[in-house]
């Protein structure tokens, strides 16, 4: 739906598509789960060989000498598709306060307390990103959650060192830590 809404509105895609490739052979049980859940989620995930992965990226390996491509895997400049909608929403009459911090609120009257000043509200909508589980709490709302917020480093190879990948590529994640390990992006733009 993202890749559709970048396209409507003229905003960067990178359609580039996406392998994940075990690096140790108990990773194919997880690579079998993780099959699973992009069939059922509409994913169209691909099970590859190691000579079809080859085909595709070609200086990826699999341990197991499988992987799975989703071809429909994009990447999009998300500072454009966030400017983009809150420059529509903005014209249906949203209003936005960035960098502005709840400090509470009163259930009955729909007003909140915050750092610029109250404000009365119809719906609200938590944008607060690292800080969303605490405004949820605030409003009795996912008690049971909370964000385990990580920080990733980032490298990007100079014009001279590009190497010839097409895609992403993805190591088998380990589903009992939230961390994606080492892996390739590539950005909207190609690089």
């Amino acid at each position: 739906m993202l890749s559709k809404y970048c396209l409507e509105n003229n905003l960067s895609l990178n359609n580039c598509g996406k392998v994940i490739v075990p690096v140790s052979t108990e990773d194919d049980k997880t690579l079998d789960s993780l099959m699973a859940r992009g069939e059922a989620n509409g994913a169209s995930p691909k099970l590859l060989t190691s000579s079809e992965l080859k085909e595709i990226e070609p200086l990826a390996h699999s341990i197991t000498g499988r992987a799975i491509y989703i071809k429909r895997t994009s990447v999009i400049n998300p500072t454009q598709v966030l400017d983009h909608m809150v420059k529509v929403l903005r014209l249906k009459g949203c209003d936005f306060y960035f960098g502005t911090e709840v400090i509470g609120f009163n259930s009955v009257s729909h007003e909140l307390a915050t750092t610029m000043g109250g404000f009365a509200f119809g719906h609200l909508f938590n944008g607060a990103g690292a800080f969303a589980d605490k405004l949820a709490h605030m409003f009795g709302v996912g008690k049971g959650f909370r964000l385990l917020p990580f920080k990733g480093e980032y490298y990007s190879l100079n014009e001279h060192g590009q190497l010839p990948i097409r895609g992403l590529i993805y190591p088998v994640p380990d589903l009992q830590v939230p961390f994606l390990g080492v892996h390739f992006t590539k950005s909207w733009d190609g690089k």
